[in-house]
């Protein structure tokens, strides 16, 4: 009988990790048997708490010709240890696979990618007769041009809010990690607005937060379907994204294009002070503007089940 073999950075509670554990949930609530390998794998590592609802059990690492074995794109040297079985390839990002960073200029940008392509990485190309699922449009459409075998899977939010949050305060909420050398300049522009960074926070501080703020921004270079923006979506928040990796397209985050700002624009900072301002004006109008996208999302579990029922098909 096949088996799957998930690995994944141990002790790791980050957006990738979990639709990690996502995926390997849905193949065992579908009849499969999937595990999860945590690397390095000398070092011993169990399931994290954060984790505990997803019905899948760890492993350490073997190798045979019944078994799937499936990296994240950032570990992908780790490909080379199996003998035996199959080998597929998670896509939960692009920029990350390159070690791409929000504000690297072009020689810091090659300097890591030929770094990780040293140390954790291998090159598309030697990954041609690898399987490759894809969490993100974003990662399907970039990698569609290698013409690898591809499957989507996309992910999901566990936490889904039971009611709507209509009272908010007119401030804005942001993610320092996220397009800071944006972010600041919005701040040092703006005295008369309030930021809120998400920082320092428990997830239900986080969303509790959320729940009673209007703006969420996000000016990052979004590297895949990135978790808090959904979050935030879900929580009554009215998302404002720049136009880069995932943002940039209409199937992960398809929000109207008035609320994704050029920050390469002349016009960019006069368009978010207008915005903001349109947003504050009726809050509730641009809630019920992007509130079909908060559906999307809250069918997302749904539609990864599908996705992964038809990739065991396909398979």
């Amino acid at each position: 009988m096949r088996k799957f073999l998930i690995h994944c950075p141990g002790n790791s509670v980050a957006g990738g990790a979990e639709s990690l554990h996502q995926f390997g949930d849905c193949l065992n609530s579908l009849g499969e048997e999937a595990y999860m390998c945590y690397y390095p794998y000398n070092n011993n590592f169990f399931k994290p708490n954060k984790f505990s609802s997803y019905d899948i059990k760890e492993k350490k690492f073997c190798d045979n010709k019944n078994l799937i074995h499936i990296f994240p794109e950032i570990y992908t040297k780790a490909s080379l240890k199996v003998k035996k079985g199959k080998i597929g390839i998670f896509w939960l990002s692009i920029d990350n696979y390159y070690g791409y960073k929000d504000h690297n200029n072009l020689i810091k940008k090659k300097f890591m990618k030929f770094k990780l392509l040293y140390k954790t990485r291998i090159p598309i190309f030697m990954m041609k007769n690898y399987f490759h699922l894809y969490q993100s449009h974003y990662s399907k459409s970039y990698l569609k041009k290698y013409k690898l075998k591809g499957f989507f899977i996309g992910d999901y939010i566990k936490k889904i809010p039971d009611k709507s949050f209509r009272k908010k305060e007119k401030k804005i909420l942001f993610n320092p990690r996220k397009g800071k050398h944006i972010t600041d300049q919005l701040i040092k522009k703006n005295k008369d607005l309030t930021f809120i960074p998400l920082e320092n926070l428990s997830e239900n501080e986080m969303f509790n937060l959320m729940k009673k703020t209007a703006i969420y921004i996000d000016f990052g270079n979004h590297p895949g379907r990135d978790r808090i923006p959904r979050e935030a979506t879900l929580n009554d928040c009215i998302l404002i994204t720049g136009r880069r990796g995932s943002a940039k397209n209409k199937s992960d985050i398809p929000i109207k294009k008035k609320y994704k700002l050029n920050h390469k624009s002349k016009r960019f900072y006069l368009d978010f002070k207008k915005l903001v301002n349109q947003i504050f004006e009726d809050i509730n109008f641009h809630q019920s503007e992007v509130s079909y996208y908060k559906e999307i999302i809250k069918a997302d579990k749904r539609k990864v089940i599908q996705n992964v029922e038809k990739f065991i098909t396909s398979f």
